[in-house]
């Protein structure tokens, strides 16, 4: 009869020594308490990275149709500190968006910041309408000039708040609102390259 893997030895059970260890937010969200981890070794945790609910790091409901995530830069007796690393909205909220006899234009956006941090910034905007190509580029080039020209002018942390308080989005729609009819402006991913 052959033997099986079991007889070898018993299995170590890793989980029991774990603990576990309270993350908290970035500094442009409060430095508090988001989520825990289990770890083994502090050391472990480090680049760790975490998807949570918006919801749940900026203590408002409104926030939750979409999710941040951080990396878990170091830790200390408190906790893991993190640092941002994106943000993206649930897919089924953009789906939910979408309609027929809409247009969808999409925009991608590597943007530098006045702080020379680089930020992937991917735009998605619906019209009352189907229109034409020739409309989608001119509401393209709208977006992402508005886009660079925020990026320039500000911090990382402060076009962080700005996307998450939809202040990006109403300036966007209203320039754009000039070309054609604007029924919806959603930033639907952020990337910290």
């Amino acid at each position: 009869m052959a033997k099986s893997t079991r007889d070898k030895g018993a299995k170590k059970d890793t989980w029991a020594k774990k603990k576990w260890m309270a993350v908290k937010a970035p500094a442009i969200f409060g430095d508090r308490v988001i989520a825990e981890t289990p770890i083994i070794k502090d050391a472990h945790a480090e680049g760790r990275v975490l998807e949570i609910p918006m919801s749940e790091v900026t203590g408002n409901f409104k926030h939750f149709r979409s999710k941040i995530k951080v990396r878990i830069t170091g830790v200390s007796e408190n906790g893991a500190n993190t640092e941002y690393v994106g943000h993206e909205v649930v897919r089924d909220q953009i789906l939910r968006s979408v309609r027929r006899w809409s247009s969808r234009i999409d925009s991608i956006d590597d943007a530098k910041t006045k702080d020379n941090k680089k930020l992937r910034i991917k735009t998605l905007v619906l019209t009352r309408r189907r229109v034409n190509t020739s409309v989608k580029d001119e509401i393209r080039k709208l977006t992402s000039s508005i886009v660079h020209d925020i990026a320039k002018a500000t911090t990382k942390d402060q076009i962080i708040f700005d996307i998450n308080e939809n202040k990006i989005q109403k300036q966007i729609s209203i320039a754009a609102s000039k070309i054609y009819p604007i029924k919806f402006v959603e930033i639907r991913k952020t990337e910290l390259l």
